[in-house]
């Protein structure tokens, strides 16, 4: 059986609503939503559902090698799974420091 790992995967998706603001002006009106707490409820923007930045997947992958503590010689399996060349050279980099 092939070993699973476990990656936290960035990923983010827009919720449409309205908000009640009190105000003089629509001016302050849009200073008081900006500054107001994220609403609850709300619609699914069709379509929005995105995995996060590359980068920050690189990231999930290399600290998920750090807290697991994969042995080094299981490493090479992940690094199909880096999607920039510098996370893979510096995947590769460690497997030749340590391993």
């Amino acid at each position: 059986m092939d070993k699973k790992y476990t990656f936290e995967i960035p990923v983010s998706w827009t919720v449409c609503t309205d908000l009640e603001i009190k105000a003089g002006s629509l001016k302050e009106a849009i200073e008081i939503a900006n500054a107001s707490p994220l609403p609850t409820g709300g619609d699914y923007l069709d379509a929005s559902f995105e995995v996060g930045c590359a980068e920050e997947a690189n990231e999930s992958v290399l600290e998920a090698i750090k807290v697991d503590q994969t042995p080094l010689k299981e490493l090479p399996t992940l690094i199909g799974s880096l999607e920039t060349d510098e996370a893979k050279d510096r995947l590769k980099e460690r497997l030749t420091e340590e391993g």
